[in-house]
């Protein structure tokens, strides 16, 4: 495969995500009152909701640090693996 290393990049951040959820319910139910909020997006759109208004504020600026990154990863990533030699995970034709 010519991106193994994205494979196992991806599956280390779905774990990573899971471990934080996994905590994040135990420390809930543990502390009693929780408070909780949540980004889902749609293309480069957000959808933003949280518990009160200062979890709500904290999504906003999650949402935005994404569209960020994903907009910089979708244009610079080509050309990272572009340029890497073709046996070490290189883009090939």
């Amino acid at each position: 495969m010519a991106c193994e290393w994205l494979t196992s990049v991806g599956f280390m951040l779905m774990l990573a995500g899971f471990a934080v959820l996994i905590v994040a319910l135990i420390l809930a139910f543990a502390g009693g009152r929780g408070k909780g909020g949540g980004v889902i997006l749609i293309g480069p759109f957000p959808i933003v909701f949280g518990s009160d208004a200062k979890t709500a504020k904290s999504m906003i600026y999650l949402a935005l640090a994404l569209i960020v990154a994903f907009t910089i990863l979708t244009f610079i990533l080509p050309f990272i693996l572009a340029s890497l030699p073709t046996g070490s995970g290189g883009m090939s034709a």
